[in-house]
């Protein structure tokens, strides 16, 4: 029996599949999306209406980022 273990160590954050749309690619020519200063969402909870929701977007225009 063979066990093989593999570190994969990224810059930024990477997935194992890409979007569902071309429309998404900001760089044509390696057909990736990129971005600078984005903002990540991630919730573990149950999001109930539009308005949980929108207090969740504003929360990072009201904090000061500095980049």
């Amino acid at each position: 029996m063979l066990i093989v273990l593999a570190l994969y160590i990224v810059e930024g954050l990477q997935f194992d599949n890409g979007y569902l749309s071309s429309f998404f690619v900001t760089d044509n020519e390696k057909m990736a999306v990129e971005f600078d200063h984005c903002k990540l969402l991630l919730v573990d909870m149950k999001i109930a209406n539009e308005k949980t929701l929108l207090v969740l977007l504003r929360l990072p225009l009201e904090e000061v980022t500095h980049f």
